[in-house]
């Protein structure tokens, strides 16, 4: 059953009532639900959802992001073949290997991207691309949104005039392999499955400015701990707020 984003239509659940199913599914923050609907192209209020949080009340951390057991220390520099269990088992399903950055393993991203199996990641393990860095394709009730901010990138000004304008974002799961303190990193965050976000990233830089992406499964993945940058050298790290934590978020 294919769920829609017409409200009423009878035997369609609305976009609050999908909402309250991840909130007692996984017990995680959502995104906004003003950024939500701009990010789709809405204008504010077309849809019924509602603000978790008053701006004077902000959702805490635990609210934003449920952790799984400690991200194990890697035995060797083999960032897939160390971390793909431990994502897997975490919940993440779709643990891809990538050389660098680039590329992924053919067929397992974009829109038409068939999800990665078990056996799948066997192989992996037991290839070549065990000694590749690890990247996650998200599933569909997750985006990351991607910001540049160093080596002279905008993304920080840019994510502050999308701040400005739709709303403080609350605190989440970050990862990069930038400093912990800066705005450089992917933010996690939930969203209604079936949100048809194609276009998101295009109407932010339009809107708002350059450097900012939006990550979703049918665009791009992100490259996770413990993968090391190819250009700096650095290893990715999982941020809960700016304090680096040893857990994989679930």
């Amino acid at each position: 059953h294919q769920l829609t984003l017409a409200l009423g239509v009878t035997g369609t659940p609305s976009l609050a009532e999908r909402v309250a199913h991840i909130e007692h599914a996984s017990g995680t923050g959502l995104l906004n639900p003003t950024w939500v609907e701009w990010l789709m192209g809405l204008p504010p209020g077309w849809t019924d959802l509602k603000d978790l949080a008053t701006p004077s009340s902000p959702p805490s951390v635990s609210m934003s992001a449920t952790y799984s057991s400690p991200q194990p220390e890697p035995a060797m520099n083999r960032p897939y073949a160390d971390a793909a269990r431990a994502y897997w088992s975490a919940g993440w399903a779709n643990p891809i290997p990538v050389e660098r950055k680039w590329p992924p393993p053919k067929g397992y991203t974009g829109y038409d991207g068939k999800n990665v199996s078990w056996p799948d990641i066997q192989a992996w393990l037991d290839g070549e691309e065990g000694d590749h860095n690890i990247a996650l394709r998200l599933p569909d009730d997750i985006i990351g949104i991607d910001v540049d901010a160093h080596d002279g990138k905008s993304g920080e000004m840019s994510l502050a005039a999308a701040e400005a304008a739709l709303g403080p974002l609350p605190p989440t799961a970050r990862s990069t392999s930038r400093a912990s303190f800066g705005a450089s990193g992917i933010r996690f965050y939930r969203v209604p499955p079936g949100a048809n976000l194609r276009g998101a990233e295009k109407r932010f830089r339009a809107r708002f400015g350059d450097h900012v992406d939006i990550i979703r499964r049918d665009h791009r993945y992100a490259v996770v701990w413990p993968s090391v940058h190819p250009d700096t050298g650095n290893t990715y790290t999982w941020y809960d707020e700016n304090v680096a934590t040893r857990e994989i978020p679930k």
